[in-house]
């Protein structure tokens, strides 16, 4: 222990001498620390500026995919109901023509149905007694009156068509009217994400 006392006080007193002998070297180099430090500091400062600019600059280039996939995003949606709407005309305007083209085909054949009737009758008429013929015109006046029903009711299916075709495009229309306003929202956080 006495050993390590005279070890550790015999290194005291060399180092006193050598900073005593050195004291104008170290004075002279406490300049030459300090621009040192501040050298290392400026770099420091440029590295930690540079690392920021580079973590703002990946913020920004994830911001903008971000943006970028929501409008992607955004308009697979609005082809995809622009596709969806026109697939629905499509199928209302084939459901009504091939109704159109039904209630033609049975109109016609009603008509001629009704037309040999009443050629019939006529012919009937002609040969049978008032009564018979009176009768004869009452039995043509209602088929013609179920005819006139008929027609009515065919109408009214084609115009239940037309009212569901217009239902659906407006129901359409309301979806796309809604999407423009999430495209706006998307450009909103955008501003937000460079603020």
């Amino acid at each position: 222990m006495a050993w390590n006392k005279m070890t550790s006080y015999k290194k005291t007193k060399e180092w006193k001498a050598v900073n005593q002998g050195a004291g104008e070297e170290i004075k002279a180099s406490a300049d030459e620390m300090e621009g040192e430090t501040k050298r290392k500091c400026d770099a420091m400062l440029l590295a930690a500026q540079k690392e920021a600019g580079d973590v703002r600059q990946q913020a920004l280039r994830a911001a903008q995919a971000t943006r970028e996939e929501g409008k992607k995003e955004a308009e697979a949606l609005v082809a995809a109901a622009e596709k969806q709407a026109e697939d629905i005309r499509t199928k209302t305007q084939k459901e009504r023509k091939a109704v159109l083209a039904q209630t033609e085909r049975e109109a016609y054949e009603i008509l001629e149905r009704a037309q040999e009737e009443a050629a019939e009758v006529r012919e009937r008429a002609a040969q049978a007694a008032r009564s018979i013929c009176q009768s004869t015109m009452k039995e043509a006046r209602g088929i013609y009156l179920e005819l006139q029903d008929e027609m009515n009711a065919m109408i009214d299916g084609i115009n239940q068509a037309q009212n569901s075709f217009m239902k659906s495009y407006k129901e359409v229309h309301q979806i796309l009217d809604t999407i423009p306003g999430k495209l706006i929202q998307l450009d909103g956080e955008e501003d937000e994400l460079e603020d």
